[in-house]
């Protein structure tokens, strides 16, 4: 998504499990449930494999598929909300900062993609699904094709209206079959093949969202439909020119597997963005301008800095984390698992 005032637009605060404690059972409109453990290891095991020793992660990774992985709907995991712990993705919704991007626009809308109403709402304006290009300037903000009215943002299910409703979620099946599908691609024992793992988790991933008519997962999986171009004030041309259906190239394969996880991620910020760092997959878009001075234009923020806070009350290890970094602590420095 598309930051509008802030970083904080960008950032999403739903923790880790164990601060939680125990977690209640919570039934959820995808028919997922909230648990303590959902799955092994995975997203750590994908993360080190772009880094040494490689020959570890494949082993990780096996023996976390050799013991039992998310494999339906029903192992979705999320944490639960209430009055008390709202989903504060959807109370940040609320403050009207941030808008579909124009990344999303060209696969969502070129691939004919059902999740897009899930997603997104169409424009005041227009009644169209539009995105907005990452990094504009304050003056192309207030152009009227890319203001607010103009410009999709979230859906009624993702809302401030229902932030005590809407579980947090963690991690679907989904993600789990795209991340054997990689690994499969891999050469590494993934209990199936890359094709195979990839449509059962696009399956998976339409599922979460209450799509399941069969013949309309079907006819999305084999669609060789691809990204659309955004055009508007910045005449954004089509993010990628892979479909849906799986390629027979190795590397199309590759960006198609972590394209479908990428979209599966939607809501999930966070992860989405260490995915993009550790493959360079989707091709997304380049920022348009930057106001930092440690990254300029058409790149993306490898990182987040220490912040003073953590300075002040924990000085030494911050000081003893930063000699650890391959460069200065501000957000142009990559960490180890980036393959930038």
């Amino acid at each position: 998504m598309v930051g509008r005032a802030s970083a904080r637009a960008d950032i999403r605060h739903y923790g880790t499990l164990r601060p939680f404690g125990a977690l209640e059972a919570s039934a959820t409109p995808e028919g997922g449930r909230v648990v303590q453990d959902p799955a092994p290891t995975s997203r750590r095991d994908a993360r080190a494999d772009h880094a040494s020793p490689r020959r570890r992660a494949r082993q990780e990774a096996e023996a976390a598929i050799g013991i039992g992985v998310m494999t339906d709907v029903s192992d979705d995991a999320y944490l639960a909300v209430s009055p008390s712990n709202v989903n504060g993705f959807n109370r940040q919704a609320g403050w009207n900062e941030f808008r579909m991007s124009a990344a999303m626009e060209s696969v969502l809308k070129g691939y004919q993609d059902p999740r897009l109403p899930k997603y997104f709402k169409p424009a005041i304006a227009t009644g169209e699904f539009t995105g907005a290009r990452n990094g504009m300037n304050p003056a192309e903000i207030a152009l009227p094709q890319n203001d607010y009215e103009h410009t999709s943002e979230v859906s009624a299910y993702l809302s401030p209206a229902n932030m005590t409703t809407t579980p947090m979620p963690v991690m679907h099946a989904a993600e789990a079959y795209f991340l054997r599908a990689e690994a499969a691609l891999n050469g590494w024992n993934a209990n199936g093949t890359s094709k195979a793992l990839y449509e059962k988790g696009i399956e998976m991933a339409l599922k979460s969202w209450n799509i399941t008519d069969p013949l309309q997962i079907s006819n999305y999986i084999i669609s060789s439909s691809i990204p659309m171009s955004p055009g508007g004030y910045f005449n954004t041309a089509a993010m990628s020119d892979i479909p849906v259906k799986f390629s027979v190239d190795k590397e199309k394969q590759r960006e198609q597997i972590l394209t479908q996880k990428w979209l599966c991620l939607f809501p999930d910020g966070h992860e989405a963005w260490a995915e993009a760092r550790r493959t360079n997959y989707p091709k997304l878009y380049a920022r348009l301008h930057s106001d930092n001075m440690d990254l300029g234009p058409g790149k993306m923020i490898r990182r987040i800095p220490f912040v003073n806070y953590d300075r002040d009350k924990n000085g030494p290890a911050v000081a003893a984390a930063v000699k650890l970094l391959k460069g200065p602590d501000n957000i142009a420095t990559s960490l180890w698992w980036d393959v930038h």
